[in-house]
């Protein structure tokens, strides 16, 4: 079984699953429908229009839809924010994942310092 990796970078990580089983627990759908859909294909075609062609190479399974968590520091796991993608195109804003973070990194202090 091969294991989940992660790289920091700074506060942050980025997790990269290859056996796909932080997205079986975490319910991360898959769908063929969605990843292949209106929304996908327009975008792409804008992208070729635009000049904008990425090369894209499909790897693994290419229904296999994305999310995007914030956790708040420590061991607990809570959820700060959960973004699960409708389809490739549907991110969540980095400002609302950098505001979460700090938020969340914010909220720590706080209980640190009402703590002591």
């Amino acid at each position: 079984m091969n294991e989940i990796t992660s790289s920091s970078a700074a506060a942050a990580t980025l997790v990269l699953d290859p056996t796909k089983s932080a997205y079986k627990a975490w319910c991360i759908p898959s769908s063929q429908v969605a990843a292949w859909g209106p929304a996908n294909l327009w975008y792409y075609t804008k992208a070729i229009v635009s000049g904008r062609t990425q090369h894209v190479q499909l790897q693994g399974e290419a229904g296999q839809l994305g999310a995007d968590f914030v956790l708040a520091p420590g061991d607990d796991g809570t959820v700060v924010l959960a973004h699960y993608c409708r389809n490739p195109t549907d991110r969540v804003e980095v400002s609302k994942l950098f505001d979460a973070a700090v938020a969340s990194c914010g909220s720590e202090k706080e209980s640190m310092t009402t703590s002591q």
